[in-house]
């Protein structure tokens, strides 16, 4: 939503009740902008009993099933029963499924690739998260594969094509048809395969927690599913809690199956029942104060013999909220127009081939092969035939991105990668955009690219060549010392439909100069067409090297940010282009 209009609502809303008497309200320590982007919470969940119809829409007959489609199903209950990532369900190798009558799962680095963090290193009892069925399939499985591995089952992947163990397979045959059953399943398109992994770190923290009431579960149909029976809780209780099963040991099980470093992120990020948690417990009568028979009248407004009939009925002796709370049903212009979806089982169809991303832009593919080349290493003829592109332009394309991710500056230091990311092992180049407004910048600048043709075509690739050249990630700006430069770099960023609210211009004014920089900076924005606050303006240094002064240029997200942040979306995109295009002729025209 947006924060001025927020912003106007809660003024409004503010002075509304202070005028009835309400306490003034200070709201001063309250910042712009959408928050710490690790606070945003995706809340999706899939049900025990959705995830009982995906299976069947997924693999009605597994006997009979493909071999991608008896992995797609596999990996979705590794998902949801276990909590795996999607990455750490194609690493798995044979040798992490250990154990016979109590089989143990281990998720650890191997060599095709690391884990997201030490504390995502752990073993998980599929014995008993797995029902007997679902753990039935996964061992058959595995025997099958060790038939295959043979002597080399060390480094074979648990899950691959036939003939290929050590070659990764590719994620979108694998997490598609997993997605559309979802989709299906629960009519809700917005769902991903993490929210598998969401709904674990739910479902399995609530059945750990012994406080839900057995009024509460009849009441509520998801926790009338078989896996919340209080008799496989318990059994799943003492298990995985062994004689720790009071004080703070449940958040601490959960947090370690979900590879969390504290229960403060399983709480925070993926349990999503808190509410309904406090709602089950405060209706419990031992944890309602005892009222009288005036207050409840009072609160209620019903009259008062509907109050004396509900305390008789409950056959009570003291007077609380919990006997009435069913009596306050909602009027009708109140009540959900929810109605219960209908699920089809048809089953997802099969995959024709492995190159059914034809109809994805090319940037989404070259991306997705360069990062299959850094994390699988893969050879060029494998990324050919996994991606149905070309290996001489497989290669072209990884050289590129090796020559430009060893670009350096004049004082030698890497020039599009930052000092800090580079010590960490899971680092590759270029990051994908992770932020939405980095997706939206970097999709609307590759999609032009892609559309574009002739002359057009030739000037993003220059300026994207130059931007190579003379981009500073430390700074995160391009900078000038000459006004014609920056006036043919300003016209390529409107080529690719930056608005001018997204760039930031800041000059350090010559040595000699005497214009004052409210004037220079006036000056500017009419010569380059840009607002004033687009343009800051610094006094002149004393430094030799700049006595005539620069031009730095920064594209920022402008989204609420203060200061406003640089866009990696706007460097993500530029980087493809020129993975794609090559480092070639880096004069702007």
């Amino acid at each position: 939503m947006d924060a001025d209009y927020t912003r106007k609502w809660v003024n409004i809303a503010c002075r509304f009740t202070i005028r009835h008497g309400a306490e003034f309200v200070d709201f001063s320590d309250l910042t712009t902008g959408s928050g710490p982007a690790e606070l945003s919470v995706d809340a999706n969940l899939v049900s025990p009993y959705s995830f009982d119809l995906l299976k069947k829409i997924l693999c009605q007959d597994f006997s009979k099933a493909s071999r991608l489609r008896k992995i797609q199903l596999l990996a979705a209950i590794l998902a949801f029963r276990c909590g795996l990532r999607r990455m750490e369900v194609l690493k798995l190798r044979l040798i992490d499924l250990q154990g016979v009558t109590e089989p143990e799962l281990l998720v650890r680095n191997n060599q095709y690739g690391y884990v997201k963090s030490n504390e995502s290193i752990r073993r998980l009892p599929v014995w008993c998260l797995l029902e007997a069925n679902e753990l039935r399939l996964l061992m058959e499985w595995r025997r099958r594969r060790g038939l295959e591995a043979g002597s080399e089952a060390g480094n074979a992947l648990l899950f691959c094509m036939e003939g290929q163990p050590t070659q990764l397979l590719d994620a979108h045959l694998v997490m598609k048809p997993i997605r559309l059953a979802m989709h299906q399943a629960t009519g809700d398109a917005s769902l991903v395969f993490h929210h598998l992994r969401h709904s674990f770190a739910t479902w399995l923290l609530l059945r750990l927690l012994p406080c839900i009431p057995e009024e509460t579960r009849w009441k509520v149909h998801f926790l009338q599913h078989e896996c919340f029976d209080p008799d496989a809780c318990a059994t799943l209780r003492s298990v995985l809690l062994t004689n720790r099963q009071l004080g703070r040991q449940t958040l601490y099980a959960t947090a370690q199956l979900c590879g969390h470093i504290t229960p403060e992120v399983t709480l925070l990020h993926y349990f999503h029942l808190c509410d309904f948690l406090l709602q089950s417990g405060l209706a419990m009568p031992s944890h309602q104060p005892v009222l009288d028979a005036a207050t409840i009248m009072a609160v209620t407004r019903l009259p008062q013999h509907n109050v004396y009939y509900a305390r008789k009925t409950a056959k009570a002796e003291n007077w609380q909220m919990s006997f009435v709370i069913e009596r306050l049903a909602p009027p009708e212009r109140m009540k959900s127009s929810y109605a219960e979806y209908k699920a089809a089982t048809d089953p997802i169809p099969e995959l024709g081939d492995a190159h059914s991303d034809d109809d994805l832009p090319l940037w989404v593919r070259v991306f997705a092969v360069i990062k299959e080349r850094q994390i699988g290493k893969l050879t060029f003829e494998a990324l050919a035939a996994r991606s149905g592109l070309t290996e001489p332009d497989i290669v072209f394309w990884v050289t590129n991105l090796e020559r430009l991710s060893e670009m350096r500056t004049g004082k030698g230091k890497l020039r599009h990668i930052n000092s800090v990311t580079t010590k960490r092992k899971s680092f590759y180049f270029p990051q994908q955009a992770r932020l939405k407004q980095d997706r939206a910048m970097a999709s609307s600048i590759l999609g032009l690219f892609e559309v574009s043709r002739g002359s057009v075509r030739g000037r993003i690739v220059e300026g994207a060549r130059y931007f190579a050249h003379h981009f500073v990630a430390n700074k995160a700006s391009v900078r000038f010392q000459a006004m014609q430069e920056l006036k043919r770099y300003l016209s390529f960023l409107r080529l690719i439909k930056l608005e001018s609210e997204h760039l930031r211009i800041t000059r350090l004014q010559a040595r000699r100069t005497k214009l004052a920089p409210s004037v220079e900076q006036q000056r500017l924005a009419q010569k380059l067409k840009l607002t004033k606050s687009s343009i800051v303006v610094l006094e002149p240094e004393t430094s030799v090297t700049y006595r005539n002064g620069y031009y730095l240029v920064q594209v920022t997200d402008n989204y609420g940010t203060s200061p406003a942040q640089a866009s990696y979306g706007f460097r993500f995109a530029l980087y493809l282009i020129v993975i794609m295009a090559g480092l070639d002729d880096v004069h702007l025209s």
